[in-house]
């Protein structure tokens, strides 16, 4: 059972479990880099909520031109696509590498700021 921003509540009643969810969510995008370059026809919409930029990108037909590179970083898993169209295209190649390569940097903020979160909920006198 979990508790909902409507469900009432008496003082000193612990709230902890309102955080679980969203702490289970940003551990989640956390242990997965994705970082997809696509040739071809895409739309891309930007949406701002709750402070955040949500992006959806489609395409209108499949793309087939695409270079995927995802990494899962609680197996260690390392997946990489190259649409044989592009395996000679160094500089598409090289543009996309350096994507990984500035997704991967990112990584010990975001770490930090997972434990940052986790050590504030942990601290707090509900």
């Amino acid at each position: 059972m979990t508790i909902d921003d409507k469900t009432p509540r008496r003082a000193g009643q612990d709230h902890s479990r309102d955080i679980i969810p969203k702490i289970i969510e940003m551990f989640n995008e956390l242990t997965e880099i994705k970082v997809v370059t696509v040739v071809g026809k895409v739309q891309v919409d930007l949406a701002e909520s709750d402070g955040r930029t949500a992006t959806k990108v489609t395409t209108p037909e499949p793309p087939t031109d695409a270079l995927v590179t995802i990494f899962d970083l609680t197996d260690g898993d390392v997946t990489n696509v190259i649409s044989p169209e592009l395996r000679d295209d160094e500089a598409l190649r090289a543009y996309h590498l350096q994507q990984v390569d500035r997704s991967i940097q990112v990584l010990p903020a975001h770490f930090k700021t997972l434990i940052d979160a986790a050590e504030t909920i942990i601290n707090h006198k509900w």
